[in-house]
This record gives C-alpha cells, structure tokens and sequence, in this order.
C-alpha cells in the first residue's frame, strides 16, 4: 500500500484515519499516494487557526508579515524542481503547463511580500483622511482597518493547486488572517 498523505492540522502533521482516496499518475497508471482526512479533528484545526495563528499574525506588523512571504517564496524557489516533478506525475502535465501554476504562484506571493513591505511597521492601515467632528481640530475620527479575528477557508480547485492557493493565502496572511486550505483531493 501506498503512502498515506499527511495533513497539517492545529499546528502539526496528522493522518487520516481511513484507508485513502488513492492518487494515480495519469500517464502510468501507478498509485502515487494516498489522501484522507478521515477522523481529523476540525473544531480544533479552526480553534488553532483563529487563536493561536491569527494572535501571531495579528502581533506582527504589515513589514514583517511580508517577511514572512518572502520567507516563504524563498523555500518555494529552492523546491522548485521537486515541484515540477510532482506536477508530472501527478497531473500529467508537461513543464511549460506547470510553470503557469508553480511560477505563477511564487511571482504572486513575491508580489504581495513587496506590497506588504511598502506598507511599512504598522498593524493598521488608515482608511481615507482624518475627519473633523467639532469645530476645533482637537476632535477628529480616522477609520483604521485592521485584521479580522477570524480564519479564512479555501477550497482548492484540482487545477493550478499552487497559484490557486497563494493567490488566496498571501493577502489573507498580509493581512493578519490565519488560513485553512482544502485542497482538492486529486491534486493534493
């Protein structure tokens, strides 16, 4: 039997329960893995996510999140072979197809990392112009927008499963969310 695809689950590498969806190379024919989420405990990958990394997130600034993106583009460029080996067999697609997800997907996130950086030490962004609300300047209001307290949840889509992803994932992240991803079963 073939590998069981681990999940990430509340901050650590879970397995399913179940015996798995398999994965099959689509050129060969031959099982590649397993996916199964079976007996995962979701409650707490959502009580995680919101509690401990959204506090984390949220204690960082708009510079440093965006650090954490080009921490992450990094890692990406120097697996970037392996990925287009998994693209192949998994997908059966050929390079040039693959580089519009996997290239794609490291351009995006450096995008935003060069976005979030511009945007500088703060934890807030200021939303338009300060308002008077008497006749001395004294009493003014600023719209801030700052982090929601909450998870954003995304169901990958089984084609561009890489670009798909981060293009959801890094403005989520810059902006302070924690994320949790499904990915589709066939491209997991």
């Amino acid at each position: 039997m073939t590998e069981l695809l681990a999940n990430h689950v509340a901050g650590r590498w879970q397995s399913g329960s179940g015996a798995g969806t398999p994965l099959f190379d689509p050129v060969l024919g031959i099982e590649l893995v397993r996916v199964d989420a079976t007996g995962l405990d979701l409650p707490a990958a959502f009580a995680f996510a919101r509690e401990q990394g959204g506090n984390a997130l949220r204690a960082l600034t708009y510079r440093q999140r965006a650090g954490l993106l080009g921490a992450i583009v990094k890692v990406l460029q120097a697996n970037r072979d392996a990925y287009y080996e998994i693209a192949t067999s998994n997908s059966g697609t050929v390079k040039n197809d693959s580089a519009v997800d996997i290239d794609g997907a490291i351009f995006t996130l450096g995008q935003y990392a060069k976005w979030g950086d511009a945007l500088g030490d703060v934890r807030a962004l200021r939303d338009g112009e300060a308002v008077k609300l008497g006749k001395e300047p004294v009493f003014q209001s600023q719209h801030l927008q700052v982090p929601t307290h909450g998870v954003a949840l995304f169901i990958n889509a089984f084609n561009f499963p890489s670009w798909g992803l981060w293009e959801k994932a890094a403005p989520a992240l810059l902006s302070g969310v924690p994320v949790i991803v499904k990915p589709a079963t066939a491209t997991a």
